[in-house]
Formats: structure tokens, sequence, C-alpha cells
């Protein structure tokens, strides 16, 4: 009896993009309040550079940090930061072409790091004359922008504050103050778009029926849009501009719980619809009494085919908050959702940029409930078309299609009649201060030492030796495979006499069949056959009948019209093939 090896093999092309989850650990930290991202920046090279705090219980409590992760998701650098005088927890970054990093760290307090990662300057700004500090500590977050040689900066304070600072000294050249007359504009979240950048809160309106608005003000603090929510507590977390539209999140409560909601923008209008061209509203599933299910959006960006991208939480069923990420199509359908959870509890997805290559960079918190359990955070780098479902490290992704009330994807904006109240009118300039040099210490943030990174399926080969039928599904990023398939061989004939009869020969060889450039979508499943080899016929003395051996089976992908390698026959007799190549 003679068979031929028969197998399959797919070849999708060296991986080009790699995928990662990276958890970082700081054993340091408070494991109720403190090691979290609050935001993230890009470096020249496409490194991702992370900022945030890590608090723990030792004054001053708050540690300032950024990581420098590779595109490969390996920490390259760490940095630290604690200012022995301040604890304010305000973390924002910035990175110029030289790789100059600039940091913002509250109380109008800016540090830069060259490219070889050493501090040229740790600067404090005051302003009047008598050198009064911008006093924005314990609000949790700012906003840091760069322009040829000026930062600007965004306070969340009781009174809003716009800075420009000269990004080669660290000091203020103006400074701006707003506040929203008798209503109270409270900060939700900030958006650095190509259209400028913008802060997004709220405003309590002073009117009887204690009517909420969302609102977007410009960098020279007046007012941008205002949207009526109502008599219902609701908040502006985020704003881009995608494909010639603003897109604006946030949450809209109903009663004791809120739902996710975004708006896409035509043109503004201060009365009527106020230019919403639709809503879609996200509620959890187990949101139906206005429970303890409320749910969030905290960002928001598209791609370049016109998809729109959320992220923010939703409890599970437990009430233990996950994060959430949802791809939209242009019209607001949802494309897919996922659900994002981590060992030690409450997990939030807060920032979110998508890069030239559609490549989705997220920022993760959790707020660690799990008994001597430290803080964690992390930061992802995934693909668009939502294949990342599994368990990274500490995180585990899920579908999350069936976690939301589908009947609640379109939302009806209820518009105010007549114009919206103007809120916020704009900004005056304050007196500028004498700005002081900071000490500070570089205190243990572990992170690297800490780190665990896992790795999304990429790009490679699958290789099925076996005989049987398989399912294959396209990975992340492959678009295309080169198959090559070997068909089962022939079995060999037997003879009772022994004779030299070519009618009783051996077994044909499987055919080869390879292809080319097979188109395949990302997440599609494709039917995979490996062919056994023909059984071959008894030989003497065990049976008195002579016989040919067995046709052996066809390899292929899909079907046997894409791409095959046939089984060989009796008498010699190879496999066809359907490919680009010729019989082996």
């Amino acid at each position: 009896m003679t068979t031929i090896q028969q197998a399959i093999f797919l070849d999708g092309g060296p991986g080009q993009i790699d995928y990662w989850f990276n958890q970082l650990t700081d054993t340091n930290a408070n494991s109720s309040t403190g090691y979290s991202l609050s935001d993230h920046a890009f470096d020249s090279l496409g490194n991702i550079v992370v900022a945030g705090t890590s608090v723990n219980n030792t004054w001053p409590d708050n540690k300032h940090f950024w990581h420098k992760i590779g595109k490969n998701g390996d920490i390259l650098v760490t940095r630290t930061f604690s200012d022995s005088n301040s604890a304010s927890d305000v973390t924002d970054i910035a990175i110029d072409s030289s790789d100059n990093i600039y940091a913002a760290l509250g109380n109008a307090r800016f540090v830069k790091w060259d490219s070889s990662y050493n501090i040229v300057y740790s600067k404090q700004n005051t302003w009047s004359n008598s050198n009064q500090n911008y006093g924005d500590s314990g609000v949790g977050g700012g906003s840091l922008t760069l322009s040829g040689n000026a930062l600007t900066y965004y306070s969340i304070g009781s009174n809003r504050r716009a800075m420009q600072v000269d990004a080669s000294t660290g000091e203020t050249t103006s400074a701006t103050t707003a506040s929203a007359g008798n209503t109270f504009f409270g900060i939700g979240g900030f958006g650095k778009t190509s259209q400028g950048n913008f802060l997004c809160g709220s405003v309590n309106s002073p009117s009887t029926n204690n009517d909420n608005y969302w609102m977007v003000a410009t960098t020279s603090l007046t007012q941008q849009f205002c949207f009526y929510s109502e008599s219902t507590a609701s908040t502006c977390r985020g704003i881009d501009y995608i494909n010639g539209n603003y897109y604006i999140v946030g949450m809209r409560a109903t009663g004791a719980a809120g739902d996710a909601l975004m708006y896409k923008l035509g043109s503004y209008s201060s009365s009527g619809n106020q230019g919403i061209l639709w809503s879609r509203r996200i509620r959890n599933i187990n949101n139906t009494s206005n429970g303890a299910y409320q749910s969030q959006f905290y960002d928001v960006a598209g791609d370049s085919e016109g998809n729109i991208y959320t992220v923010g939480n939703s409890p599970d069923s437990g009430t233990i908050q996950g994060g959430i990420i949802m791809k939209f199509d242009y019209t607001g359908t949802v494309v897919w959702s996922r659900f994002i959870q981590h060992t030690y509890g409450a997990t939030y997805v807060t920032k979110l940029t998508i890069d030239s290559n559609d490549t989705l960079w997220v920022n993760i918190d959790v707020k660690g409930s799990a008994p001597g359990s430290s803080d964690v955070c992390g930061v992802a780098k995934l693909p668009s078309n939502g294949l990342f479902i599994g368990t990274y490290c500490g995180f585990t992704v899920t579908d999350w299609s069936n976690g939301f009330n589908s009947s609640y994807q379109s939302f009806n904006h209820n518009a105010q009649n007549g114009a919206v109240p103007t809120f916020f009118s704009g900004g005056s300039s304050l007196t500028m201060g004498s700005p002081v040099t900071v000490s500070y210490t570089e205190p243990t943030v572990p992170g690297s030492s800490g780190q665990c990174k896992s790795m999304l399926p990429t790009n490679g080969q699958a290789e099925f030796t076996t005989p049987g039928t398989y399912t294959w599904v396209a990975p992340p990023d492959v678009t295309s495979v080169s198959v090559v398939a070997i068909g089962g061989g022939g079995g060999g004939s037997a003879s009772v006499t022994g004779s030299d009869d070519n009618e009783w020969s051996a077994g044909g060889g499987g055919g080869l069949g390879y292809k080319n450039n097979i188109a395949v979508t990302p997440g599609q499943t494709y039917t995979v056959v490996v062919g056994a080899g023909g059984a071959g016929a008894p030989s003497a003395p065990q049976t008195t009948a002579e016989g040919k051996g067995g046709q052996g089976g066809d390899s292929y992908f899909i079907d046997t019209s894409t791409v095959k390698g046939g089984g060989g026959g009796d008498q010699g007799v190879g496999g066809d093939f359907v490919g680009d190549n010729q019989n082996v």
C-alpha cells in the first residue's frame, strides 16, 4: 500500500500590524482610587505615550507619570514626577515634532522633558499682582494642546481658565477666565478636534423647572453649542469633528440611571432641533426601571471610511461597571459592540484615538475592589473590525450586542421652544503673576515591572495535515491568503500471483494545487477540507482476491473550484488540481 501525505497550508502573509492589550500595575497605588490614565499622545515614530496619576497614602499622595509604549506593546520609557507642595491630580500631555514631551499637572504647573527624557523645566505659574495660584486642584482633569511654540491649557476648576504658555520656558504669556454667571458650567471632558479644541459639559439653568443643558465651549471660553435636555441630569463628555460633522457624546439621565448618548450635528441652530441630524441612545438591557444600570460615553472618534466609534462604561447584570467600545456606521447603526471587564472589578474605557491605519488606541481604567489588589490601568491597540474578543492579561472582552436595548438606538431629541439661553458669553483677561521653578521628586511607579502584555492573534500561516473538515477564521487585517492544497494519495493495488502486472500498481500521488491572493474578509469563517489517503487493497497471503486501491480524497479551501489538490487514483494515476500551478 502506498499513500502520499495529504495537507493544506494557508498563508495570510507576515503580520503587518500587531494588536495587543497592555496591563499596567502599580503595587504602591491605593486600590480604590489610584492608578489611572488621563491622556495619551503619539511621538514621531508612532509610539504611544500614556499619562496619568498614581495615588497612595503618603503625602504628596499623587504621583504623576507617563509611559512610552512601543508599537508592539512593550514599555520603552517611564518617567515620574511629584511636587512636594501639591497633590493636584490633573495630568494632560502634548508632544512636539522633536519628541519633547509636555505635561500639565494642574494649578498652572507645566513640566517639559526633552527627547532624551530629561526634565528641561518644571514651572508653576500664578496670576494677579499678589501671585495667586490658579487653584484647579481636586477636579480631576484638564486639557493641554500644542501649536508651534505655544501650549494652551484649559483648566476645569470653579472658574474656567485658558492659558497660553511659552513651550520653551513653561511660563504663561496670557490667561483668560470666564464663568457661567448664575449657573454652574460643569466640565465633563474635552475635545481636541481638527476644527479646534473644546470644553464639553453641562449647565443647570437657574429657572424654576431646573432645566438641564449639554454645553460645548470654545477655546476662547465662549458658548459654541448648547442642547436642551429637559429636567434631567445630563452631561457632555466628548466631541470630535468627523467627515464634515461634529459628533458629541455623553450621558442623559432617566430617573436614577442614565443612558449613553451620541448626537450627530449638521448646521447648528440656537432654536428648533439645534441642528441635530440624529441621536443615538444606548440603554443597558437591565435598565428597565431607572435603576442602577447607568451607561455613558466618554469619547468619540471616526475612521477613514466614515464609521464612528465610542467608548465608555455600562454595568453587567451584577451592576459591576465594564468598559464598552462600540462601532456605528455613518447612519448611526451599530456595527459591533464590545464589553471589557477586569478581574479586579469596575472597568472604564476613557479615551480613544484612531490613527491613519484605522487602528484603535484606548485608555482603560480599573477601580479594583478585589481584596489586597492594587489598582491597574491599561492601554490597548485594537483592530477596527472588532475581532478582539478573548482574555488578555486581566482583561476579558465579550460581545455586547445583547447588552443594550436596541429599541433605544434611535432617540428623538426634545428641543426646547425658542432660542437657547446664552450661558457662557466669553472670558476676561487675567493679570500675570510671577512664575516659579517647582522642586520635584521622581517617585517609583512600577509600570514597566508590573507590565502584562497580551498579543492578539496575528497574520501568519495555518497548517492542516490531518484528514477532515475544518473551519478557519480570517484574522484581523488579513484580506487575502495564499493556499497550497495537497490531495490524499491513492491506495495501492493487491495481486494474488504477485506477477508484474501494470493493472496492479501502486496508488497515484495526490495532486498539488496552489493559488495566491484569494480574497477573504477578516472575521469571516471559511471551509478547509483535508483529503484522506485511499485505502490500499489487502495483499497475499491475507487474501486470495486481487483488487485495486481506493481513491484518495480531495483537499481544498472554500470549495473545489477555488483551489484544490485532487485525490490520487489507482494504477499510479495522480490527482488533478485547481489553482495556478502544474501537477507534481
